[in-house]
């Protein structure tokens, strides 16, 4: 059984941010670090020093998608995001994206005023203090920001905030490691790497450095980093366990639904992942053709747009387009569960469909994919067996690994095979 397809477009307003806010966004955050980088700036016990190694911000689609995805969820916290997080949400706006954008930066860096400049070397957390957002947005190393925006009829956990708005940015590199430095002091670009060079107090990306050069006492080397172009072993058993994290989530009955959370899953398999099944994924994503395969299984797939041919990380690209799968949770009327209809959401009934056993991903990049020029990247995963069967439940409701077939046992809520 085949199952609907999603398209996320990243250059329109459609699934995303306009450039101009894309643009605004960015330069937002470069503000604040700007500020920090030149060491002008006033905390709670003095002036901040100055940043050595302040990375600039560029603005990233992938990780903009990310974000969309739990903006989507209307759910004001913290969803897991492999990478650093921060949440704004308001009750009333006029729905200027802009100034939503502007106005949550500035709260978020308005927590300086918490900030112990001891913690500049040493960052920890106060619990009597709330920096961690100005933190993340300062984080010297932090060089990729992706933003969402979604206007909430309600929210699944706050009241008070009907058709309010909630503004979700991810970033990359995550901040706010306890026990690191949030930068190195000393004067502005002083310690910028090799590959950046100094724009106005921060390191930005240097358009002309292409290689690294690596010597040793008898030789020297220059080597270019080469764009991903294959699943490695780290984004097989992301994406594997990433799908087997929110399946566990509905098997253990803490997954939001539109009318309630969805009922606990008695037979809910842990899915494995298989590389013949990969095969056939990344055969149909070579084909930069988005729409149904001939494949005698499930099929999710989103397609992402970027005016950018920079190579995309793998497994950010995958754990996008699971949050994008898992977004339709947001709609799903736990009557479902009983008896699939196709108006369920199949691209989230798919991933929690308690019969599916294994999957296999593909990711493809697609230059030049439609008659605007955009640079697409296509996520293709397949499932066996296939889920998505009009009539059928979803899964069997009852206490978690209650209702596990024979050669399984239970692995935290999953029926896994032993």
């Amino acid at each position: 059984m085949k199952v609907l397809l999603y398209i996320a477009c990243l250059a329109t307003t459609a699934f995303g941010l306009t450039d101009d806010e894309r643009t605004a966004t960015v330069e937002f955050h470069n503000e604040k670090k700007r500020l920090i980088a030149a060491g002008q700036q006033a905390a709670l016990n003095g002036v901040l020093p100055a940043a050595a190694n302040m990375y600039e911000y560029g603005y990233d689609a992938t990780v903009e998608a990310s974000a969309q995805a739990w903006a989507n969820n209307c759910t004001f916290e913290h969803n897991g995001y492999a990478g650093g997080q921060n949440l704004y949400a308001v009750s009333a706006s006029d729905g200027n994206y802009t100034e939503l954008l502007q106005n949550s930066v500035n709260s978020w860096y308005s927590e300086i005023a918490n900030f112990n400049i001891s913690n500049v070397n040493d960052f920890e957390v106060d619990p009597n203090l709330v920096t961690g957002h100005f933190t993340q947005v300062i984080w010297a190393t932090s060089y990729l920001v992706g933003c969402g925006i979604t206007q909430c009829a309600t929210f699944t956990n706050m009241d008070g905030y009907d058709n309010g708005y909630i503004v979700v940015c991810n970033y990359q590199t995550q901040g706010n490691i306890i026990s690191e430095p949030v930068y190195l002091t000393g004067d502005a670009c002083s310690q910028c790497p090799s590959d950046r060079y100094c724009v106005d107090s921060l390191c930005a990306i240097n358009p002309n450095a292409t290689t690294t050069e690596a010597t040793s006492t008898t030789t020297t080397t220059t080597t270019t980093a080469a764009p991903q172009t294959e699943m490695y072993d780290s984004d097989r058993t992301f994406v594997v366990d990433y799908h087997n994290d929110y399946r566990r989530t509905v098997a253990l009955g803490e997954q939001a639904g539109s009318n309630g959370n969805l009922p606990s899953a008695a037979n809910m398999l842990e899915l494995v992942y298989d590389t013949d099944i990969e095969a056939d994924a990344q055969a149909w994503a070579n084909n930069c053709s988005f729409g149904y395969s001939s494949y005698a299984g499930g099929q999710n797939m989103i397609l992402y747009e970027t005016s950018s041919s920079s190579s995309q990380n793998y497994t950010v690209l995958l754990k996008a387009a699971v949050d994008e799968f898992v977004s339709q949770a947001s709609s799903f009327n736990t009557s479902y569960v009983a008896d699939y209809s196709s108006d369920a959401g199949s691209l989230f009934s798919q991933v929690i469909w308690a019969n599916t056993s294994s999957l296999g991903c593909g990711v493809q990049a697609c230059p030049n994919y439609d008659s605007t020029g955009f640079y697409a990247y296509m996520v293709v995963c397949f499932y066996q067996g296939a889920g998505d069967i009009a009539g059928q439940p979803i899964y069997t409701q009852g206490d978690s690994c209650s209702q596990c077939p024979s050669g399984t046992t239970c692995d935290n809520g999953l029926c896994a095979t032993s």
